[in-house]
């Protein structure tokens, strides 16, 4: 089927060959041009009158129709090397109950470098503090801090969740502190120093590898250096165990509470 650009450049080629045809004719070819003349010249006129074909331009490309995706299946063939599409709906539907009488393990990743005395001192103050407030939970029968020996090497979920069960844990919390120091000193007065600590931490269920809860805190403490203080690195220490023990609390509290408001009743 032609389009109308195609009819015309026919039409045009058709007519030069009547042309030619009838010039033959006149010079004593015959009937037999003659036909071919008239036959020509109808075959133009055919093509000049000839609609043209419907549908989209010969240059023009039509557009395949969308492909409806089926809802909850991946685009990304390589997502089932670790999760298939049915793993993950089967985890998001799962709905999560904190359990009675859970044996809770606490984990610290990475471990601060232990400065000063006075620094050393706090951390223990404030990792009691955190115990403490974890303690106080309805939902929580007995809270213990996970063996370093324990700890593994490869710090993902899966290994996580192996350690926790072999230290026949019911969750596991795991918290990481992150402090930054700012420093003033002074010609005339007292140095300053203020301390940015922000802590977050992660609750994984031990039995079906669940992170039901995550939660983090920052909190920042200004101080000047003290009468006291043997020299402005145990200002600087005082000022990051304070911003730390604050943040800590606060984790703890919004992880209490959250043990306590999902329990099973």
């Amino acid at each position: 089927m032609y389009t109308r650009q195609a009819a015309e450049v026919v039409g045009s080629k058709v007519w030069e060959a009547a042309e030619e045809a009838i010039v033959t004719l006149k010079h004593g070819l015959g009937l037999g041009g003659f036909m071919v003349a008239m036959a020509t010249i109808s075959i133009g006129c055919m093509a000049r009158l000839a609609p043209a074909a419907a549908g989209p331009p010969a240059f023009e490309s039509g557009y395949a129709s969308a492909i409806v995706q089926p809802e909850g299946i991946s685009l990304f063939k390589g997502d089932s090397a670790v999760l298939t599409d049915a793993d993950i709906a089967r985890i998001l539907s799962f709905s999560f109950t904190v359990r009675p009488q859970n044996r809770l393990a606490v984990m610290t990743l990475g471990r601060a470098s232990l400065w000063s005395e006075e620094y050393a001192k706090g951390q223990a103050d404030n990792a009691r503090a955190f115990m403490d407030r974890l303690k106080a939970a309805h939902a929580v029968r007995e809270v213990a801090e996970l063996p370093m020996l324990l700890v593994p090497e490869k710090q993902t979920v899966p290994y996580l969740r192996e350690a926790g069960a072999r230290f026949q844990a019911d969750l596991l919390l795991v918290h990481q502190s992150r402090v930054r120091t700012f420093s003033k000193y002074r010609t005339l007065g007292k140095d300053e120093v203020k301390a940015l600590c922000t802590v977050e931490a992660i609750l994984l269920d031990v039995r079906t590898g669940i992170i039901p809860y995550t939660t983090s805190d920052s909190e920042t403490i200004s101080a000047k250096r003290g009468e006291n203080d043997l020299n402005f690195e145990e200002t600087v220490a005082k000022a990051t165990v304070e911003a730390m023990g604050k943040a800590m609390n606060a984790v703890a509290d919004n992880m209490a509470t959250f043990l306590d408001s999902h329990a099973d009743k």
